[in-house]
């Protein structure tokens, strides 16, 4: 994933979460994977030149890797990579997340947390990001076309539409959230959020 300078203090640091190694995707090869347990996927990658490594993908996956796919999948680069849709939706309500299945990633997760952000001046009450916070940033939008195989973890809104489900690729497992990056989250002081970059990182094999 890329690691831009910088960080805006309502969105959450830019950087690469603890533990990982960034690559410009730009910089990828096959070489890059052979090593790698798993693979963190920023939804700011550009996905046609993903797309390109779309065999070196399959490859990784079907031999046991593991890969957490953030963002809108408009061009799949993994084969069977189920693509987004926009959620048509008129208030927090139609965005709210519920648990439909557990998963390490989201192991310890209040999933209530996700339906608000807020500026660092907010308090982190249910009272006052209800007041003052901004609905949707985890997502705004659901995944269609799951493969078969698939569970879904969390749903959105009153449909539970699929926002996070994970995928079997041979012997190797791609989650997909189809929002905004889950690491970003991680820098909620004072929530359950902060578990995000210990479960991704220990899930993506990190613990190994």
């Amino acid at each position: 994933m890329p690691a831009p300078e910088g960080h805006s203090p309502a969105m959450g640091a830019a950087a690469v979460p603890e533990g990982f190694h960034p690559l410009d995707p730009y910089d990828l090869d096959v070489g890059a994977l052979k090593h790698a347990p798993g693979v963190l996927i920023s939804g700011m990658c550009d996905q046609r030149h993903l797309a390109r490594h779309r065999e070196h993908f399959d490859a990784f996956l079907r031999t046991g890797g593991r890969m957490l796919v953030n963002g809108h999948v408009v061009e799949a680069w993994v084969t069977g990579l189920p693509k987004w849709r926009l959620l048509e939706y008129h208030g927090p309500r139609d965005l709210g997340i519920t648990s439909l299945s557990a998963h390490p990633v989201w192991d310890g997760i209040d999933v209530e947390e996700l339906l608000y952000r807020s500026g660092p001046h907010i308090p982190r009450t249910r009272e006052a990001l209800t007041r003052f916070g901004v609905a949707g940033f985890y997502g705004r939008g659901y995944l269609m076309e799951l493969p078969e195989g698939s569970t879904i973890i969390n749903g959105l809104g009153p449909l539970r539409a699929p926002i996070d489900v994970e995928i079997p690729v041979g012997d190797g497992l791609v989650v997909v959230h189809a929002g905004l990056d889950l690491a970003i989250f991680a820098h909620t002081p004072g929530t359950t959020l902060t578990r995000f970059t210990d479960n991704i990182r220990n899930w993506l094999g990190g613990a190994a």
